[in-house]
This record gives C-alpha cells, sequence and structure tokens, in this order.
C-alpha cells in the first residue's frame, strides 16, 4: 500500500541525507531521493524534505557560496506547514489534513507534497489544530479520516469566512448513515484502499470546480443500500415541478449550484432557491443525502 511504500521512501531518504548540506545551487531538486522515488516531480523537492521531517543543516560556505536550506522548516505546533517551494500554473488550494493515524497520515503529506494544485497543506493533529487552522487560513478543503470525523460538529467558517468543503477519507467502500444525515456531511469520499496520488488530485479539482468526488464503489453500495438489487423500491409520495426533477438529475452528477444555473441558463440564486426547495421535499439535510433519498423514493434510476 501507498502509505507502508512512503515510510520505506521516508526511512531511505533518511538514511542517504543525515548530516548533508544543501545549496540551492548545488542541491537539483531532480536528484532529491525523495522527490525522485515517489514521484520524479522536481518541483516538490522542497515541500517532500518538510513534509518528512528531514534535518537538513545550514550555515557555513560551499564552493558556490553560502549554503542554506532548500525549504522551509515544519512548524512545531498542533499543525505542520508544508509551502510548496514553486509556484504551479492555475489556481492552487490550501488543504487542511486531519488524519490521526500515523502512517496514513505519513502517505497522505507524500502524496500532497508532490501535487501541484495544493498550493498549502496545513497537517491537523486534532480539531483543536483544524480550528487553529481555520483561524489563520482561508482554507479551500479539509481532508478528514472516518475515524476522526463528528458528523454533529459544526466545522466554522476560515478566516475569510467561508466553510472549507470537507473531503471524506473512508476505511472501506461504505459510509455509516449518521455521516449523511450529520449537520456538517462531506462534499466528496475517497475510499482508503483506492487511494492513489492521481485520485486525490482529481478529487481536488473536482471539489474545486463545485463537484462531488464520489468512488464508483461506494456510488454502487449506496444504490444497492438504497434498494437493493433486483428488489422493488418504495416510492415515497413526493410530488417534484419538472424544474427541480432537471436540477435532482444535476445533483446526482455533483453539480454545484453555479453549474446547474449554466446548464439551465438560471441564475444562480434561481438555481439555489430550486436546490433548497428540493431539499426541503425529501427532508435530507444536505445534497448528498439528498440524493440518496431521492434514489430510495425512486425518484432516480441508474
Amino acid at each position: 500500500m501507498w502509505a507502508s511504500t512512503a515510510v520505506g521512501i521516508y526511512g531511505r531518504a533518511r538514511r542517504g541525507m543525515e548530516g548533508t548540506r544543501f545549496s540551492r545551487k548545488t542541491h537539483p531538486a531532480d536528484r532529491c531521493p525523495v522527490c525522485v522515488e515517489i514521484s520524479g516531480v522536481a518541483e516538490s523537492c522542497q515541500s517532500l524534505v518538510v513534509a518528512h521531517g528531514l534535518q537538513v543543516q545550514s550555515g557555513g560556505n560551499g564552493p558556490n557560496g553560502p549554503i542554506s536550506p532548500p525549504c522551509v522548516s515544519p512548524i512545531r505546533s498542533k499543525v505542520t506547514q508544508v509551502a510548496c517551494g514553486t509556484a504551479a500554473p492555475g489556481r492552487q488550494l490550501v488543504v487542511a489534513t486531519l488524519v490521526c493515524d500515523g502512517m496514513l497520515r505519513l502517505g497522505l503529506r507524500a502524496i500532497l507534497s508532490t501535487m501541484q494544485i495544493a498550493g498549502e497543506v496545513l497537517h491537523c493533529e486534532s480539531w483543536y489544530g483544524v480550528d487553529e487552522a481555520l483561524r489563520t487560513s482561508d482554507v479551500d478543503v479539509l481532508f478528514v479520516h472516518e475515524s476522526d470525523f463528528i458528523p454533529d460538529c459544526e466545522v466554522p467558517a476560515d478566516v475569510g469566512g467561508r466553510r472549507p468543503r470537507i473531503l471524506l477519507l473512508l476505511s472501506g467502500p461504505d459510509v455509516d448513515e449518521k455521516i449523511l444525515s450529520g449537520r456538517c456531511a462531506p462534499d466528496g469520499f475517497l475510499v482508503q484502499g483506492e487511494l492513489t496520488a492521481a485520485v486525490v488530485e482529481d478529487a481536488l479539482q473536482r471539489m474545486d470546480r463545485g463537484e462531488v468526488p464520489m468512488p464508483p464503489s461506494l456510488a454502487r453500495l449506496l444504490l444497492d443500500r438504497a434498494g437493493g438489487v433486483g428488489q422493488p423500491r418504495h416510492r415515497r409520495d413526493i410530488a417534484l415541478t419538472a424544474r427541480e426533477n432537471e436540477v435532482l438529475l444535476l445533483l446526482a452528477e455533483g453539480l454545484s449550484n453555479k453549474q446547474i444555473a449554466r446548464r439551465l441558463q438560471i441564475s444562480s440564486h434561481g438555481a439555489k432557491r430550486i436546490v433548497a426547495s428540493l431539499l426541503l421535499k425529501l427532508g435530507a439535510p444536505n445534497r448528498t443525502s439528498a440524493v440518496v433519498t431521492a434514489i430510495q423514493a425512486g425518484l432516480l434510476k441508474y
């Protein structure tokens, strides 16, 4: 699994870099053993060194001038900040993580450090750390493992007044009903056994576009849970207008209010009003729960 691979890389990198002095001029990023072995992405050198806590000494003079560390040092507090050393084209996200399992946390740090879309990563050790990160940063995505997630916990707004989108990492291809019906439902899902760098990057890109990433394995399970394979579904007496049915189909595709508005050529306010009406009629606290309820009621068929 990628987590154990990352641990092996970490150990080899630490042994190979102990006591080494680096210069920005004399240490090409593409020779960093962490970068090369994980992904070969030269730009990730600085952030990967920080993510793995490698001790890079500084001071003294080399043949090409003063020697300095090629990366910033981790913040020794409840939040560890990883700053990417090279600017990437396009929009970059601020990602906060809450994964208390040591192996998973190490692997996730390595994966996120290779991604250009993750311009800044804040690794939190607890919900107190999450609060600290939100008070000091404009967090776009909060990446949480389900074992550390509290469904009824109200995630506060960040320093910019926005609630970060929640990306939930599931242990297996199933999700507890309490998570779907809680006050703070996730905005996207990933399954631990299917986790790769490409999957995480795609999920972050989709969330940035306002979509709801969900692995096919989880989608199939929710469909089976909604009515059972080959079992007749009980249709609740829910009357939806033609426009509400259109919006419901787009919700099932994971589109945001703005995307729904563009697709239907209506205003964003109009899309928001229709979505609110759907949630009310379906008795759902959030969009994900609304889609599941619609499937259970026979209003959506896949």
